[in-house]
């Protein structure tokens, strides 16, 4: 009983980290024009970085995945979110194409990696024995919705904004409220109930 009273704990605080990782993830689009002019880069170098950012979450996730098999899940996520709150956070203070590389290619790809989908849908069908299926759906929900609820407020106040403080503003997002959230919310499955009946063969086989 425990465990299905804190179990919608566990399915929001996962739609909250996809909430905030995929509007994080597409809201670069926004950025994408303002830095080139602000920083005088050419669409290549841009570019580039994406793909960067691409390449690593894609090597870093069978990784990710292999620790969740072996350690906690909480720690995996928290530092997920922690590095991908640090990479995007200090984009702001990017001046070389290098910076951006390390920050949002390598720091924030790692932190996506650790905090994505498959470690996510691990999570929640640890919790969701029973459909499990609608639950996953329903916490991967979270990134669809994010990148509407998201980019749309940084598209309204990015004239006024600037996409450094853009970046400053999702780090901290992820810093400050993802973070936290999951280092007090993301917790150990029950164990799972034993199965009725379990020692008995059911042999009626009589003696010789």
């Amino acid at each position: 009983m425990r465990g299905l009273r804190y179990s919608p704990v566990i399915l929001s605080t996962a739609f909250v980290v996809n909430f905030f990782g995929g509007g994080s993830r597409f809201a670069f689009g926004l950025m994408l024009k303002p830095m080139v002019d602000d920083l005088e880069w050419n669409r290549t170098t841009v570019s580039l970085l994406v793909i960067s950012f691409m390449l690593v979450s894609a090597l870093a996730m069978p990784l990710a995945g292999r620790l969740a098999d072996r350690y906690s899940l909480r720690g995996i996520l928290a530092a997920g979110v922690a590095a991908g709150g640090v990479g995007l956070g200090l984009m702001r203070n990017v001046t070389a194409p290098w910076q951006a590389f390390a920050l949002y290619g390598a720091v924030n790809g790692l932190g996506n990696a650790a905090a994505s989908n498959p470690i996510i849908g691990v999570m929640v069908s640890r919790w969701f024995r029973e459909r499990t299926g609608a639950a996953v759906s329903l916490a991967t929900s979270g990134n669809a919705v994010g990148q509407l609820v998201i980019i749309a407020a940084l598209a309204s106040a990015m004239a006024s904004l600037g996409w450094r403080n853009a970046f400053g503003v999702l780090g901290a997002a992820n810093l400050l409220i993802v973070l936290p959230l999951v280092l007090a919310a993301v917790r150990p499955p029950p164990p799972a109930p034993a199965a009725s009946g379990q020692g008995d063969s059911g042999d009626t086989r009589s003696g010789p």
